[in-house]
């Protein structure tokens, strides 16, 4: 699986609040400004930004795009959070997820 991807997360509700942190965003993240060839696209807007499209998941998660199948809203600004911080996330939550089955011994 691709490290980029928040499916690494197996449990839908840790995933949820992973979902929520990129929801909410951060100052530290850059704000990219979508263009109308994009809206449709969250895999164009992760190869442009992120440099590869694996990160689609994390663009529309920021953009408050909900179902892969609408479209983001033109001109609105994102933030977007370096590759790096995606990362740093999904590991955190996959421990906390491992940690969690540990602790219910769901092994």
């Amino acid at each position: 699986m691709n490290r980029l991807s928040p499916y690494n997360i197996s449990d839908p509700l840790v995933r949820a609040h992973l979902y929520r942190e990129w929801r909410e965003g951060s100052q530290d993240w850059d704000q990219y400004e979508l263009s109308l060839d994009e809206i449709a696209m969250p895999e164009k807007v992760a190869l442009r930004y992120h440099g590869t499209p694996n990160a689609k998941l994390t663009v529309a998660v920021c953009a408050g795009l909900d179902d892969l199948r609408d479209t983001m809203t033109p001109a609105k600004m994102a933030a977007l959070p370096p590759n790096t911080v995606i990362r740093e996330r999904i590991r955190y939550y996959e421990k906390l997820e491992a940690r969690l089955k540990e602790l219910n011994g769901n092994d």
